[in-house]
């Protein structure tokens, strides 16, 4: 397996020094690449066969929805035909290898407008109802996000990456730069879009100065994919009072945000055993952890829905973890407040 792990290498250096390929692409092909190497536990690129490949795809079709399997396919197709024309291989065994795929025509997610306009007016109380101009400070700065991402519809990255002489507020247009190195430019029809994004603006200037990023943190830094994602999920919390249980199939949760907000909201959860909900649930504490199968989440779904014991258990395990998760969460809040503001903003 050394010489396909050389190969590897070279051609991930060769996609980000000749090819100057996305971190998240490169990331996606190291992975798909490897993944494929595991499977087929051989050690020599020539002695890979077109039945190696064909066994792959199979398994592929098997265990993953067909967006996930093209994608796959494509990176270790990319990397055969890099290796082809590098002469590293004789020949590539994806010659005569016939790839079909049926992807069903679904159509696209939307939000409805009632979710919306509740998800907003979450967003505005909170900006209305700050006690200390940090707050509103950040919540000004979560409406202009907000508002911007559903008025144009652009990706969290996009937005993100965002410079100051992207968002031109005199003619009313945004440059995105989006996959690809794809350049496009988007109208704001809204003025009460505007309006928000010239106050935002005016308030963050010397930090968006700074950064050179158009959205920042109060601190200065330029706002990440991460920071977006999570203030999304803080202003959906009124949702989880609805839920009679929280499920995390997630084989691969690194830390589960919505697992703990959860919590907070006292809401039973079931999760898939990763080192993210080990930590949150405290190994169980606070929460029921499950092989990650989907045979053992459906028992413990079905155990919940039917069993009133079981149920009770979750629930007051819920309660035990949200007890929890809001006492450190205040208490974070306050040492943050009082480490990074002024002492004038601090209560």
């Amino acid at each position: 397996m050394e010489n396909f792990n050389i190969q590897l290498k070279n051609y991930i250096q060769f996609c980000q020094t000749q090819k100057c390929l996305d971190t998240k692409t490169i990331r996606a092909y190291n992975i798909d690449i490897s993944q494929f190497s595991r499977h087929i536990n051989c050690s020599e690129l020539d002695d890979i066969t077109s039945k190696h490949i064909e066994s792959y795809i199979a398994h592929l079709h098997s265990s993953y929805k067909p967006k996930s399997a093209k994608r796959k396919i494509a990176s270790l197709k990319a990397f055969f035909h890099y290796c082809e024309f590098k002469e590293i291989i004789n020949k590539n065994p994806f010659d005569k290898v016939e790839i079909r795929f049926r992807e069903p025509i679904t159509l696209p997610k939307t939000i409805s407008l009632q979710t919306l306009e509740i998800f907003l007016t979450t967003i505005y109380n909170q900006y209305t109802s700050a006690n200390t101009p940090y707050k509103r400070k950040k919540a000004l700065r979560d409406i202009a996000v907000a508002e911007l991402l559903f008025s144009t519809g652009m990706r969290i990255s996009e937005l993100c990456n965002l410079s100051p002489s992207d968002v031109n507020l005199n003619d009313n247009i945004v440059l995105i730069y989006g996959k690809g190195a794809k350049e496009r430019k988007m109208q704001i029809e809204n003025t009460n879009v505007k309006k928000i994004l010239l106050e935002y603006k005016n308030i963050y200037s010397s930090e968006i100065n700074q950064s050179n990023h158009f959205f920042v943190n109060p601190s200065g830094t330029p706002l990440s994919d991460q920071t977006v994602r999570r203030m999304i999920n803080k202003y959906t919390f009124p949702y989880f009072k609805n839920c009679q249980g929280y499920i995390s199939p997630s084989y691969t949760e690194s830390f589960g945000i919505a697992i703990q907000e959860a919590l907070c909201m006292s809401v039973p959860v079931i999760a898939c055993n990763t080192p993210g909900t080990q930590e949150v649930l405290k190994e169980g504490e606070f929460g029921e952890i499950i092989p990650p199968s989907e045979y053992a989440l459906a028992d413990a779904i079905e155990r919940y829905l039917y069993d009133a014991s079981f149920e009770n258990i979750l629930r007051d395990k819920s309660k035990k973890g949200s007890i929890y998760w809001n006492d450190l969460h205040k208490t974070t809040q306050k040492q943050l407040e009082y480490l990074l503001l002024p002492d004038t903003w601090v209560n």
